[in-house]
């Protein structure tokens, strides 16, 4: 009644053995070799694969992919992660800029009643037509009303901004209208990225082409599996035994015995086939890694078209805010002293809200492209930070 065990190893694809028996009872001649001593016999050794098995072999290759797979899972990983930090910053700027366009609303409704009693106060003098006073009535509605829908965007936002803000156990946070940032930062100088070091981060750390390498590599496994099978089988066998208990004073010696196994493929039908299914897979695979290098290209290449772009309308829109507030400081000026109407004020007054708001929206637009750049060149995964 034999018993064995045997455990296979990295070494060169040795594998040792071990085993028990005893064999009791009368045995022909021919097999005199299955016979024991009472207490029976230990045998170990070891198998030595000296052509087929010796790289590499199914278990050392499951091995192989399995380690490949846990990668690949961590690789989806920072893909995820890239993914959350860029649309978690996306939300942070929506409600920066949502905050600084109520802040423009409000500051428009204040302007209008400050004025309102000023007016009031001029009418009564007879300097002004009682028309001027109902037309800034009319002006500070339209202005609550303005306030009240920045404010419904304010409240959005930091309700979109919540599902990323959240404490250490897991609670999402509301951001408050006090934890606001006084304004955006300024904006990334024109050409400060390059185009040729941005690409080389972005082919180092996109999680995108090492996922390619990781699939390649399991394929190249399956390609090695092929030529294992095709290669001829010679093993040597060392093995030592020992007898124990009363019996044969000749088996009570230990033995020790080496032997070659040799086996010949005759069918290697299969492992060509295996061989060239890996082989064009991994054609296939580097064709693929290569639209993905040149799709990543094209991605920086257009992030950072962006980030430059909607850096010089936020220079374009600075001037227009600042031409904006001077006619609107003139006009008004002229309307007290008289050589004015409310009316072009108001729209002078509209017109410089209308281009803060256009600022607010290139500051957003510019920060949020930064954002897709850093995405795009996998900044998270980095050591060092992209300066912003």
């Amino acid at each position: 009644s034999p018993s064995n065990f045997e455990k296979p190893t990295p070494l060169g694809g040795t594998s040792f053995f071990a085993g028990y028996r005893i064999g009791r009872g009368k045995f022909p001649a021919y097999d005199g070799r299955r016979e024991t001593n009472d207490y029976g016999e230990v045998r170990a050794g070891a198998i030595v694969p000296l052509i087929r098995n010796r790289e590499i072999d199914k278990n050392r290759a499951d091995i192989k992919k399995a380690d490949i797979d846990r990668k690949l899972a961590e690789l989806s990983i920072q893909k995820l992660k890239i993914e959350i930090v860029r649309e978690a910053t996306r939300r942070y700027w929506k409600w920066v800029a949502s905050g600084q366009e109520y802040l423009v609303y409000k500051d428009l409704l204040a302007i209008a009643k400050v004025r309102q009693s000023q007016i009031s106060e001029r009418i009564k003098l007879g300097d002004l037509p009682r028309i001027e006073g109902t037309d800034n009535d009319r002006a500070i509605l339209q202005r609550e009303s303005q306030l009240v829908s920045a404010e419904r965007e304010l409240q959005k936002s930091a309700i979109d901004l919540s599902l990323f803000l959240r404490t250490p156990d897991g609670t999402m946070i509301l951001p408050k209208e006090s934890s606001l940032p006084i304004g955006f930062p300024n904006p990334l100088s024109i050409n400060s990225l390059q185009l040729d070091e941005s690409i080389r981060k972005a082919w180092k750390f996109r999680p995108e082409l090492a996922d390619f390498e990781f699939k390649r590599n399991k394929v190249s496994i399956d390609r090695e599996l092929g030529y294992n099978s095709a290669k001829p089988q010679v093993d040597l066998v060392v093995a030592t035994s020992q007898d124990f208990g009363p019996g044969s004073v000749t088996r009570a010696k230990p033995e020790l015995e080496a032997s070659l196994v040799l086996n010949l493929p005759i069918q290697t039908k299969r492992p060509r086939g295996q061989i060239g299914a890996a082989e064009a897979k991994l054609a296939q695979l580097d064709q693929e890694l290569q639209f993905a290098k040149d799709k990543i290209s094209t991605e920086v290449q257009d992030a950072i078209s962006e980030v430059n772009t909607s850096s010089k309308r936020v220079d374009m829109s600075k001037a227009e805010v600042e031409l904006a507030k001077k006619i609107e400081e003139l006009e008004r000026d002229r309307f007290f002293l008289g050589d004015s109407n409310l009316l072009i004020v108001n729209i002078r007054e509209q017109t410089s809200s209308e281009a803060s708001i256009r600022e607010i929206k290139a500051l957003l637009d510019h920060h949020t492209s930064v954002a897709n750049y850093k995405a795009a060149i996998a900044s998270v995964l980095q050591n060092s930070e992209v300066h912003e």
